[in-house]
C-alpha cells in the first residue's frame, strides 16, 4: 500500500502556495550531510523551460497510433528511434556509437535478434488409441510454448498441475514414473497451493524433464478454453535470442504444448473425465484421476529462424569540465512497448513515452548549460522482451566505460495519477498527483538518496515515496533497466509512479496522463542529474547492488 504521511502533505500544500518568483529562489546551493562544501546550485531558467506542452508533443508523437506501440522488432520502434537521434543530436548531442560523427545513424547500438517460430505446415501432434487416432495441427489443435525442433512419441501420464515446489510440500510427481513418456498437465496451480509465486520456476517443463519426461501437454483451463476460437490463426510464440548475448528468458528443456478444447476431448475421450470436469477444482478438492495409459501421443514439431534487429539510441553531451568529463551520469528509459494485437495497437503513453518523453525533455534543459560531467542519454530497446537493450549496453557492448559512469537515473512510467476517490483496485497502488515512487536510490550510494530528497525539498511541489524500497514484494528493482547497471555496482535511482488499470493495455493512451505532474518529476530528475554531475567529486560507493 502507498504509505500516506500527513506532514508530507502539509508541507506539499505550503509550497505549491509559493509563488514562481519565490520558487526560482530556492534553487540555490544547499548543505547536504557526506559532502565537502554545497551542492551545486540549479540552473532556474534551465528547469523552468520544461514544460507540459513540450511533453505533451513527445507523447503525442511517441504514442501515436501511426507507431503501432514502438515494439521492439518493428518498423514503429525504429521510427521512433529516428525521432529521438533527431532529438538529441538538435539538443547538440553526438551519437555514441560513432564519438567522430554527428549523423543520426551515430546515435543508434545495433541489437541483431533471432526468431525461432514453428514451422506449422511441418509440425503436428498424432493422438492415438485403441478406438481412433487424431492428427492435430498447429492453432486449431494445439500452441507451442516456445518452438523447439523435436521428434518424439510416447506413453502419456497425467500428473495434476505438474507442480513441484523447492520445500517439496506440494509434488504432483510423487510416485509417478515419468522416464520416456509425455506428461499431461491441468493449466494454472491448484487452489491449496500456499505460494503461486514460489512454485513459478517448479512447474512445467522443468520438473517433468528433470524426471526425464519427453514432452508435457497441458489442458486448457476454462478461460483459456472460452478465448481459443477467438485466437486461431494468431501467430505462435517465438524463441527470441539475442544473437551476440544469448537467448531470452529460460529456453524449455522439452516441448510443452498446449491443447485446444478439441484435442483436449480427443485425449480424454476413453478416460471417462470430461475437460469441464478438470477445470478449476475447488480447494480442498481433489484433482479428478486420469487413466490415459491407453493413448500415445506422437510429436513432431519443425522451426523456421528469421533474422531481424532493434537499436538502442544513445548519446552524449560533453562535460564542460576538462577533468571531469569523461565521467557520465546516464539517464535511461525505454522507449519500445508491445506488439499491435488483432489490429488493436498499445500506444503505451505511460509505459513508457512518459520516461521517454522526460529523458528528452531534460536532454534539452542540460544542453542550455552544460554540466561538467558528461551526460549519457541511453533510450533502450528490448526492456519489455526482458531488459534486453540495456543487457546488451551493459554486459555485451558498453559504448562507455561502465567504471566511468557515476550514476543511471532511470524513468519507467511516470505520467499518471491516482484521482481523490478513486477506489478501484487496479489504482490502489498508483501515486497521487503530487507522489513518485522512489527505488533503489539509496542501495548502493546513501548520497545518492540524500542528493535526491534535499533536490525535491528545494522545488518542492512532489513527495518521495519510498514504500518498495522498504518491501518490494513486486520486484520492481530488477524489473526495469536500471537493474543491469546496479549489478555493475553502478548508483542508480528508478523513478516510477505505480501501475494502474491500463497497465500493458490498448487503453494506455495520451488523454490519460497527467502533465503537470509529469512536469514536476521531470524537473526534479533534471535537477538531480545537474547536481550529480557538477558535484566536485563522485558519489561514494557505501555496498554492492
Amino acid at each position: 500500500m502507498i504509505q500516506q504521511y500527513p506532514w508530507h502533505r502539509q508541507l506539499a500544500f505550503f509550497r505549491r502556495r509559493l509563488s514562481a518568483v519565490a520558487l526560482v529562489l530556492l534553487i540555490s546551493s544547499a548543505q547536504v550531510p557526506g559532502f565537502n562544501g554545497s551542492l551545486p546550485s540549479i540552473p532556474a531558467g534551465a528547469v523552468a523551460s520544461i514544460r507540459p506542452d513540450l511533453l505533451k508533443k513527445h507523447l503525442e508523437f511517441l504514442a501515436s497510433d501511426e507507431l503501432g506501440g514502438r515494439y521492439t522488432l518493428s518498423n514503429g520502434n525504429k521510427i521512433a528511434a529516428r525521432y529521438l537521434a533527431a532529438q538529441l543530436e538538435s539538443f547538440g548531442y553526438r551519437g555514441a556509437a560513432a564519438p567522430a560523427g554527428r549523423s543520426e545513424s551515430a546515435f543508434f547500438q545495433k541489437i541483431e535478434f533471432s526468431l525461432t517460430s514453428l514451422n506449422a505446415a511441418e509440425s503436428s501432434l498424432v493422438l492415438s488409441s485403441r478406438e481412433r487416432s487424431a492428427t492435430l495441427r498447429s492453432g486449431e489443435g494445439f500452441r507451442t510454448l516456445q518452438a523447439i525442433d523435436s521428434e518424439v512419441a510416447g506413453e502419456l501420464v497425467f500428473a495434476g498441475f505438474g507442480v513441484v515446489t523447492a520445500d517439496q510440500r506440494w509434488n504432483d510427481y510423487k510416485g509417478l514414473d515419468v522416464k520416456g513418456k509425455i506428461v499431461v498437465t491441468l493449466q494454472g496451480f491448484p487452489p491449496d497451493l500456499p505460494s503461486k509465486r514460489a512454485a513459478l520456476r517448479e512447474f512445467g517443463a522443468i520438473p517433468a524433464a528433470e524426471r526425464g519426461a519427453l514432452a508435457v501437454l497441458v489442458l486448457p483451463g476454462r478461460q483459456t478454453s472460452e478465448s481459443w476460437a477467438n485466437s486461431v490463426g494468431r501467430r505462435e510464440f517465438e524463441r527470441i535470442e539475442m544473437v551476440r548475448g544469448g537467448h531470452v528468458g529460460p529456453r524449455l528443456p522439452i516441448p510443452v504444448l498446449t491443447l485446444s478444447p478439441a484435442a483436449a476431448a480427443v485425449l480424454l475421450a476413453e478416460s471417462g473425465v470430461t475437460l469441464g470436469e478438470l477445470h478449476a477444482p475447488e480447494s480442498g478438492k481433489a484433482v479428478p484421476s486420469l487413466a490415459l495409459k491407453s493413448v500415445t501421443a506422437t510429436l513432431r514439431l519443425e522451426t523456421a529462424v528469421r533474422q531481424m534487429e532493434s537499436q538502442n539510441v544513445v548519446g552524449i553531451l560533453e562535460g564542460s569540465d576538462p577533468l571531469l568529463k569523461d565521467e557520465y551520469v546516464a539517464l535511461s528509459a525505454h522507449f519500445d512497448h508491445l506488439e499491435s494485437r488483432d489490429g488493436v495497437v498499445f500506444n503505451g503513453a505511460d509505459d513508457n513515452a512518459s520516461g521517454t518523453g522526460a529523458i528528452l525533455e531534460m536532454a534539452r534543459a542540460l544542453s542550455m548549460v552544460r554540466p561538467r560531467r558528461s551526460i549519457l542519454v541511453v533510450l533502450h530497446t528490448g526492456e519489455e522482451m526482458g531488459l534486453l537493450g540495456s543487457r546488451f549496453f551493459t554486459d555485451i557492448e558498453p559504448l562507455v566505460p561502465l567504471k566511468n559512469i557515476v550514476a543511471d537515473l532511470n524513468i519507467d512510467m511516470i505520467g499518471r495519477s491516482r484521482k481523490s476517490g478513486d477506489t478501484k483496485s487496479d489504482n490502489a497502488h498508483l501515486t497521487d498527483a503530487q507522489t513518485v515512487y522512489v527505488i533503489g536510490s539509496g542501495r548502493i550510494s546513501a548520497q545518492l538518496r540524500e542528493v535526491n530528497e534535499q533536490t525535491a525539498a528545494e522545488l518542492g511541489q512532489l513527495t518521495l515515496d519510498y514504500t518498495y524500497e522498504e518491501e518490494d514484494l513486486q520486484n520492481y528493482y530488477s524489473r526495469s533497466d536500471h537493474y543491469h547497471y546496479a549489478k555493475h555496482g553502478i548508483p542508480i535511482a528508478f523513478f516510477f509512479t505505480g501501475e494502474h488499470e491500463d497497465y500493458h493495455k490498448a487503453t494506455d493512451d495520451v488523454e490519460k496522463i497527467d502533465f503537470q505532474k509529469l512536469t514536476l518529476i521531470t524537473r526534479m530528475i533534471y535537477a538531480t542529474a545537474w547536481r550529480v554531475a557538477n558535484l566536485d567529486e563522485r558519489l561514494k560507493i557505501d555496498k554492492a547492488a
